[in-house]
């Protein structure tokens, strides 16, 4: 990918998905004014329709960006800076918009959800995260992948040796990097998306009956997978 075509494609993410969150904030008003016309705002439906209209234009978006991409380079990073995008548009919208439409829908002058209307929303939330993955995971099968130099990964997810000043690294970390990297150079592990890595790094702390956070995880497994894309 030339360094053209990447601004290019960086430049239609920014705008598309900037453009998502002011549809979702737009989105949000009018199921709030139906609902409270209609007398459930405060409810479970309230962010069910939010959800569910989220959803499809997110849905929708993600076939015009799919093509766009698409018509500007067919290689395998294209489909990563989508999904890292995508990524980090759900987080976005899950601490802003959704995070508000919960509250809402719990009562009036709350300023946090009730915590079973926020389990009723993540539960949603997740549903629609891993059907927009899935959508992604198949249709980044449209996109090439170019060979890693040998050696390249394994170098790349290595911790640095020495920790500067500051807290220490935690062993767990380290050790869940090693096993990451082995299983890249195996070949065991063979990632189509970012969702791929998370899991892995989950499946291994699960494993080890050690207790991380999702978001954490999440964080770690994003610079990976940015820094393989970067590598072809």
């Amino acid at each position: 990918m030339t360094k053209d075509e990447r601004e290019q494609i960086e430049l239609i993410l920014d705008y598309e998905f900037g453009q998502a969150l002011q549809r979702a904030n737009k989105i949000a008003n009018q199921v709030c004014a139906r609902n409270s016309a209609a007398g459930c705002l405060q409810s479970g439906a309230t962010i069910k329709e939010f959800l569910r209209l989220v959803r499809e234009d997110l849905e929708t978006l993600l076939d015009t960006l799919l093509s766009q991409l698409g018509a500007v380079s067919k290689e395998r990073k294209a489909a990563i800076m989508l999904s890292v995008a995508c990524d980090e548009h759900l987080d976005k919208l899950k601490h802003g918009e959704v995070h508000k439409i919960a509250t809402v829908a719990s009562g009036r002058g709350r300023k946090e959800p009730d915590p079973s209307a926020w389990d009723t929303t993540e539960g949603i939330f997740r549903q629609m995260r891993d059907a927009l993955d899935t959508k992604l995971r198949i249709a980044s099968y449209d996109f090439k992948a170019k060979a890693l130099p040998q050696g390249s990964v394994t170098a790349d997810v290595q911790p640095p040796v020495k920790n500067v000043g500051g807290k220490p690294r935690a062993e767990h970390w380290d050790r869940m990097w090693a096993e990451i990297a082995v299983q890249l150079w195996q070949g065991d592990l063979n990632p189509k998306t970012q969702a791929d890595i998370e899991k892995a790094m989950l499946d291994w702390f699960a494993a080890n009956k050690i207790k991380v956070g999702e978001s954490t995880v999440r964080q770690k497994a994003r610079l990976l997978w940015q820094r393989m894309g970067e590598s072809e």
